[in-house]
This record gives C-alpha cells, sequence and structure tokens, in this order.
C-alpha cells in the first residue's frame, strides 16, 4: 500500500472561497484600493539582532511539485524534477507542549533523501495550546506567542537535519498570512507575520545554519476591494508591510503563489487584469524598492486547473478558475516556466500545485484539488520533456512587454574574513574553554555589523556564539568569543562543530561564512591517548593520582622525548618522596625557584640522581664545585632503569649471563637493567634493528641509550611503584618548607588551515591561538522523540 499523506483538517479552503464572487470582484475597477478593514492590527517593534541576517542563497532555476502520495517522489524524480513539497502541520507534530510525534515528518524526510530530492516544508496550523484565544476554534489562527512558533521550528529542523542527508531542506513560514482564510479569519497583519517570521527564522538557522528559510508565501489577491468578512490584503501592500516591519534579515527567499487564474502566462502585470501569473514581478519591484534584490523569488506553489467538463468527468465545475482543457494545462505550465527561465534571472524554483492529489484516496472524486493535478494528463509529459529536453528558444505569446525592474549598482563588497583561530581543536574528557579568535575586514560603505559563530553540540543543539571586539574597528578587526565545552561523560568522543560568519551593516546586509572547525571532546583524560592506546592504563593511572599532568590543549604527547627533569618530578611524586626545599641548590643549573628545583633536590637526597662535573657546552665551573643536573637533557633508558630501580629499593641483581645483548656484564647500566628487567619494569626489543644483527642466543636488545617518551616513562614507573612499597631514606637536616603540585611543562600551539573556500571572499586561515576568555553559555534546544507514522499533508 503506497504511502500517503493524511487528509487536511480543513482542504484548501482558500482557493475554493477565496474567488468564488468572481464575477463581482471582476466588475471592480483596477485601480480601487484596499479599505481600512486590511489595516495593521498591531504597530511594528524594532527588529533585535538576528541570529544569522538573511543574505544572498541562489539556486538555479528548479522545478518541484506539491506531492500527496510518496510513493510517487520516486516519478516526479524520474522526470527530472529536483524538489517535492510537503506540509506540515505543528498541531499533528506537537498535540501537547514539548511532546513532539515526528511519524508524518520521517516518513516525508525518508522518502525525499531515499529519492534523491531536495525537500521544501511548509510549516503552519498551530495546536490548540498555542493559538491565539480569539481565533483558538481555527487551525489556521496565528499562535499567541510567536516564540512558541520558534521553539516548534527548532526541534523540526533539528529533526530534520539529522536524517534529511545531503539533500537540500527549505522552510516556507506559514501559508498566504496576506487572507484571512489562512490567518485564522483575523484580519492579516504583517508585523504580526513579521514577528512570526523572525522566530521561526532564528530557531531554524540555530538548529540547521543551512537551511533555507522562505518568508512572505503571499497569494494573489490584487488590488481590488472585498467584502470586509473576508479581510485579505493585497499582496503587494503585505509584503511591504512586511518590510517596514523589519521583515528583511529574517527570510532567505521570498516566497510567492503566482496562480495564473484564468489569464494566460505572458499576461501584462501592469494591465487591467491583476490575477495573472507575472504578479511575481511586482512582488520583485518591491524587494528592489527595499534594497533586497540579492535575494530570489520561489514560486512554491503555481498553476492552472482544467473543467472537469472537459476530461468527461460527471463532476461539476468547482469553481470559475477551472476553465481549461488538459492541453491547455499542460501548455500553460509549459509556457509559464519557459518565461521565468527567458525573464526572470531571480527565480531560483518553481512548484506546481499539484502532482498527484487526483490520485489521493482521502480526495473525493469531485474534490476541486483533483483537477489541479498533472499526473496521467498531458502537463506531466510536456513537464518531463521541457525538463528533460529543454527548447533552444522560446517566443512567447502573446508578446508583452517585460517591465525593467532593476538595482543600481554600487562599490559596495561584502565582507571579508582574513583568518579564524581556536584555543584548541581537541579537548580531554574534562572539557575546556574553547576561544574563537575572527579577523575580518569590510572597509567600504556598508562595514561589519556583528561578527557571530553557530556552535553545534553532539545532541544537535545549537547555541549562537556573539563575538566581541578587542582590537581594530568594525572596518578591519578581530573579534572573539569563549565558550565552554563541557565535560564528556558519554563513553565515547563528542564532536561539535563551530561555524563562524561576519555580517555586514543594512543594506544589504550580506554575510561571509567561513568554513566549520570541528572541534573533539574525547571520552579519556587526554585527548591523544584514547583507550586502545597501549600506555592509556599507565597514563591515567598516574594522571588520576597526581603523578603527570599534560598540556594546555587537553593533550599529553605520549610520544613525546621525556627530560630528566620530568623524570625526577615523576618519580617523586609517583613514590611520594618528601619533598625538600633546601636553602641553597645542590645544582648549578637548577636554582631555587625553578620549575624542577623540588623534585630534583628530593629525587637526589634520596640518592637516585647524580650530576655532570663542569666544562660541558656553557658550562663553567662553578666555585662550589656545583654540578650540572642538566633538567632539560633527554633522559635515556638506561637513565630510567637505574632511577626506577633505585626509587624501588630493589636489591640489585648480577646474573652471569646477560638479559639483553647490548648490556654485557660490566657496562654502566648491567645491574640496573638486570634487576628492572627481573621486575617486569622493562622489556627489550628484537634484534633486526640499526647495528642490531640478531644473538646466537636470541637475546633482546635494551637500547640502553635511546631517548625515552613520556608513554615509556609511565609504564616503567606505573609497574614499579604498583609492585612495591620503598621505604625512603633519612632525609637531610635541614626542614622541608613546602611542596608542589604538578602542573604542565611545556604548551604547543596547534595549527591547522581550513580547505574550503568561504564564498565569496578569499579562503581564510584557521588556526589556533593560546589563552582563555570568561565562559558564555548555552541554551539548548527542546529534546524531543520520534514516533513513526504515515505520510504528510499540504
Amino acid at each position: 500500500m503506497a504511502l500517503r499523506t493524511p487528509e487536511p483538517c480543513s482542504a484548501r479552503p482558500k482557493i475554493l472561497a477565496k474567488y468564488s464572487l468572481f464575477a463581482l470582484l471582476m466588475a471592480a475597477a483596477a485601480t480601487l484600493t484596499v479599505g481600512g478593514s486590511t489595516k495593521s492590527s498591531s504597530a511594528a517593534a524594532p527588529p533585535p539582532v538576528p541570529l544569522k541576517p538573511a543574505g544572498p542563497t541562489t539556486v538555479n532555476l528548479q522545478y518541484g511539485f506539491w506531492v500527496a502520495l510518496l510513493d510517487n517522489n520516486s516519478v516526479v524524480r524520474s522526470m527530472g524534477f529536483r524538489w517535492v513539497t510537503y506540509g506540515v502541520y505543528w498541531k499533528d507534530a506537537e498535540p501537547n507542549p514539548g511532546a513532539y510525534n515526528w511519524g508524518n515528518v520521517d516518513n516525508i524526510v525518508n522518502s525525499a533523501r531515499n529519492n534523491g530530492l531536495n525537500l521544501l516544508i511548509r510549516v503552519s496550523r498551530p495546536p490548540l495550546w498555542a493559538r491565539d484565544p480569539s481565533c483558538s476554534d481555527n487551525d489556521t489562527c496565528p499562535p499567541r506567542d510567536p516564540n512558541d512558533f520558534g521553539s516548534f521550528t527548532h526541534a523540526l529542523a533539528a529533526h530534520v537535519r539529522a536524517g534529511i542527508g545531503g539533500a537540500q531542506i527549505a522552510y516556507e513560514i506559514w501559508n498566504e498570512p496576506n487572507t484571512s482564510v489562512e490567518w485564522g479569519g483575523l484580519c492579516p497583519d504583517p508585523p504580526r507575520y513579521t514577528a512570526l517570521l523572525r522566530a521561526a527564522y532564528r530557531q531554524i538557522k540555530n538548529a540547521d545554519p543551512s537551511a533555507i528559510v522562505i518568508g512572505g508565501a503571499v497569494t494573489t489577491v490584487g488590488e481590488i476591494p472585498l467584502r470586509p468578512a473576508d479581510c485579505h490584503l493585497d499582496d503587494i501592500a503585505f509584503i511591504q508591510g512586511m518590510y517596514d516591519a523589519g521583515a528583511a534579515p529574517y527570510f532567505d527567499i521570498l516566497s510567492d503563489h503566482p496562480y495564473g487564474f484564468v489569464s494566460v502566462p505572458e499576461a501584462d502585470p501592469l494591465g487591467s487584469t491583476k490575477l495573472v501569473f507575472r504578479r511575481a514581478e511586482r512582488h520583485r519591484a518591491i524587494m528592489l524598492q527595499n534594497g533586497d534584490g540579492a535575494k530570489q523569488i520561489w514560486a512554491t506553489e503555481m498553476g492552472w486547473a482544467i473543467n472537469p467538463a472537459t476530461e468527461g468527468s460527471p463532476c461539476p465545475q468547482p469553481d470559475w478558475y477551472y476553465v481549461f482543457n488538459p492541453q491547455q494545462q499542460a501548455d500553460y505550465l509549459v509556457r509559464a516556466y519557459r518565461w521565468a527561465s527567458s525573464y526572470w534571472p531571480w527565480m531560483g524554483a518553481m512548484f506546481v500545485f499539484n502532482f498527484d492529489f487526483n490520485e489521493a484516496p482521502w480526495y473525493q472524486q469531485c474534490d476541486g484539488f483533483r483537477f489541479w493535478s498533472v499526473k496521467g494528463r498531458p502537463a506531466q509529459a510536456a513537464l518531463q520533456s521541457l525538463v528533460q529536453n529543454p527548447p533552444p528558444t522560446y517566443t512567447p505569446y502573446p508578446m508583452t512587454p517585460v517591465p525593467t525592474y532593476t538595482s543600481t549598482p554600487g562599490p559596495d563588497g561584502p565582507p571579508v574574513i582574513n583568518a579564524v583561530r581556536y584555543s584548541a581543536l581537541n579537548f580531554g574528557r574534562d572539557g575546556g574553554a574553547l576561544t574563537v579568535e575572527v579577523d575580518a575586514s569590510d572597509n567600504d560603505s556598508t562595514p561589519i555589523d556583528t561578527v557571530q559563530a553557530i556552535l553545534q553540540y553532539p545532541d544537535a543543539t545549537t547555541q549562537l556564539v556573539i563575538l566581541d571586539l578587542v582590537s581594530g574597528s568594525n572596518r578591519a578587526g578581530t573579534w572573539r568569543a569563549t565558550v565552554n565545552l563541557p565535560a564528556n561523560t558519554s563513553g565515547s568522543p563528542q564532536s561539535y562543530t563551530v561555524s563562524p560568519y561576519v555580517v555586514e551593516s543594512f543594506p544589504p546586509r550580506r554575510t561571509t561564512n567561513a568554513p566549520s572547525q570541528q572541534i573533539v571532546v574525547a571520552n579519556t583524560r587526554f585527548w591523544d591517548v584514547p583507550t586502545n592506546y597501549w600506555a592509556y592504563q599507565y597514563i591515567d593511572y598516574l594522571a588520576s593520582r597526581g603523578v603527570i599532568s599534560g598540556y594546555n590543549d587537553g593533550s599529553f604527547r605520549p610520544g613525546n622525548q621525556a627530560t630528566r627533569g620530568q623524570l625526577a618530578k615523576i618519580v617523586v611524586l609517583a613514590f611520594n618522596f618528601p619533598v625538600v626545599n633546601p636553602p641553597s641548590p645542590h645544582f648549578e643549573d637548577v636554582p631555587v625557584g625553578s620549575p624542577f628545583y623540588l623534585y630534583v633536590e628530593t629525587a637526589s637526597a634520596q640518592g637516585l640522581i647524580s650530576g655532570y662535573q663542569c666544562g660541558g657546552p656553557n658550562e663553567p665551573c662553578d666555585p662550589q664545585h656545583r654540578p650540572y643536573f642538566r633538567p632539560g637533557l633527554n633522559i635515556t633508558r638506561g637513565q630510567i632503569a637505574k632511577i626506577v630501580v633505585l626509587a624501588a629499593g630493589w636489591p640489585l641483581l648480577n646474573p652471569g649471563t646477560p638479559t639483553f645483548a647490548d648490556v654485557p656484564a660490566g657496562s654502566p647500566f648491567y645491574l640496573y637493567a638486570e634487576t628492572a628487567s627481573s621486575h617486569g619494569v622493562i622489556s627489550g626489543y628484537e634484534c633486526g634493528g640499526p647495528n642490531e644483527p640478531c644473538d646466537p642466543q636470541h637475546r633482546p636488545y635494551f637500547r640502553p641509550g635511546l631517548n625515552a617518551t613520556r608513554a615509556q616513562i609511565c609504564k616503567m614507573v606505573y609497574v614499579a611503584v604498583t609492585s612495591v612499597a620503598p621505604t625512603p631514606t633519612p632525609i637531610p637536616t635541614f626542614t622541608a618548607t613546602a611542596t608542589a603540585t604538578a602542573t604542565a611543562t611545556a604548551t604547543v600551539t596547534p595549527t591547522r588551515t581550513a580547505t574550503s573556500v568561504a564564498s565569496p571572499t578569499t579562503l581564510p586561515t584557521v588556526t589556533t591561538l593560546a589563552g582563555k576568555q570568561p565562559i558564555a553559555t548555552r541554551t539548548a534546544a527542546p529534546t524531543s522523540t520520534s514516533t513513526q507514522a504515515s505520510g504528510g499533508n499540504k
């Protein structure tokens, strides 16, 4: 059985009722204006700073359908169409606050994705609990609080983003709000609709920055007076009212429903008949007059209906505009597309209403919806041929002048992102403060307004981060913000995504995006020591006891070579030797107050280390004859074996036969290597390395002169400290005065360069930076659950 969308609660009453008095309306003069009953019922409020002001979102002219049966998506795709659109009723998806039912949404999204189609979702019809009390009995009633609608669209966009795959996703906010039929019977109100649009735009972009938000959704009613009870608002006046209310930053695309009604596609929009397909050109003029010409218009509904009698149907003609035969419908639709491709470079996508409502079993045989459908009629083959084999030339019929609406070009350019820096790209499981810096410039008539970033969390919720200008000016400066990434308790690495962008001043309020950057919070103490790393157990054990620590970027760098000073500190802390603090240093190159002073002095007092006589490079002889310790010198495997054995207090072994081929009896580290080997602290390497011929007795090589890594030290110390409880030697007669806490011994700033181009500017560099800033907070979006159901709706 085919998946289908459930029958809408009110089967498109706007079409069936809006023009039922056609004869009366056509007698009205075209120059009459809308009566006072259509005035806005609320004053426009200054819009707040938007989440991400709408910038140019463009697609080449593409074609789509309103579809009823999900199984027909494969047919639409085979025809060459790339878009489908469905309605999502808020009342069905969130019948109670915070209780989501995503069954229909999942069916729609899965079908579009599986058929390789882009998806436009229209969001409307609130649940009873969210409606304005003055029209709560009508499901087209606007919500009493736009923020409720915004919260729902956030949850919807977050849910859809997780399932849509690589397809484009667009959201049309409401349906035909310039008619009372789709506004709960209330008079249309551009400021109130703008508040709804603003709330949805901010929340959708928070949940899915790549989503396209489409606003307006006006249908043509023309400059004609209607009865007060109808209370429609002229579509041109409604769009201008949106701009007056500050709607410009809150939609990427202006949506339009340019039905042709009884006119041919080429009918002049400046002529006496206002209800024409080319009415969209008038809407385009309003956009240009308001400095919004960088955006496209999408015709999210369009079409011509046929007269049932022309197909031999016994159904009565539903309304006055069902006047064409099937071949005329096909001809007009093709001509409409060809007009747009020839004369409308600003048109991005066009959706025929509808593809297959004539097959939907929930529409009765004579339902008017069925006579707008193209499936199984000449229009289906004609549109498929147009898309797959477009003719090279087009002569409109009849040819009429094309109104010229052009914007005045200027020297103003978009903002430029020069560089993006991050304090770190990886964090250990404790999280930490992530600092983002952006260098940007826009040294022309519209400088930078704001620099922002969208931080997406592993659970798909998002946080808007506002960056502060810390140097320079809004024409060329550096912006910075810091946000705290919480600890990871999930048991697996968690990925965050940061998407910075720059917004210029109005007009035209364009945006420039930097490439998104992934930030990972590991599920281990150090992000570069995963649980499957060979030394994880040793490193985590010592770190949990404060014996070792990492670097400022959350790493441990287990493969880095370790120094003599670091080993002294690790051994003293691991074996819990009482820390001493003599008034004068034992070693010439480890003075009082140096980072390793306490640990070197303590290790020396325990007899674990000794020094070098003067005379080495940059080591003049000291009048007090103090040796040099060389704390920054890399430690060798032989030295570690000696120090660990002495710290553990093990009796030295002196077997007659050496365990290692390269540590013979009598060599400096022989006793220590043999003792450490017997306790499992060290092991060797198989023969075959440089200058390591295989030994006849199959003995391994120890490589005592090889520099040791931080991970190797951790293993040796861990094995020793967990197998013995050493007895410290008596400390000197001076009094120990201080203890020290473990601190990181080095800092390194990793770098990373972005690889994707941030159009329309040149590629910014992405690096990391040092330093921490105050912590920003995040507001999580509502969580939801999904249940399985069938279909979607129009």
